[in-house]
């Protein structure tokens, strides 16, 4: 007869193997206000402030209560400390999450 895994067992090595990293540069996880500003005319668009959860050279990860359309483009202003961003994004993704979006954005050359 064969053993049955206890639930208080650790899981086989194959069942915690994480899938590799695809990301070309690290992501560092920072807890910081941010602004969206409207791309095409620099004022506060209708995002404004946002809440950062990662950044990295080649993205940002943020919280906002504004749905945004995946494909816009919209400025970041971030200046928290020895963390300074500025740039233009390019949203990749925004899914509801606990009652706001989770945005992906990709930094984009000006």
């Amino acid at each position: 007869m064969a053993k049955q895994q206890s639930s208080k067992e650790a899981p086989s090595a194959s069942a915690t193997t994480l899938a590799p990293e695809k990301r070309s540069t690290p992501r560092h996880s920072v807890d910081t206000p941010a602004v969206v500003l409207n791309d095409a005319t620099g004022l506060l668009g209708a995002v404004g402030e946002i809440k950062v959860c990662n950044v990295s050279l080649a993205g940002i990860g943020f919280y906002s209560d504004v749905e945004l359309r995946i494909g816009s483009i919209h400025r970041i202003e971030l200046n928290s400390g020895q963390l300074q961003v500025s740039g233009r994004v390019r949203i990749t993704r925004c899914d509801r999450w606990q009652g706001r979006f989770e945005v992906g954005a990709q930094f984009i050359n000006d």
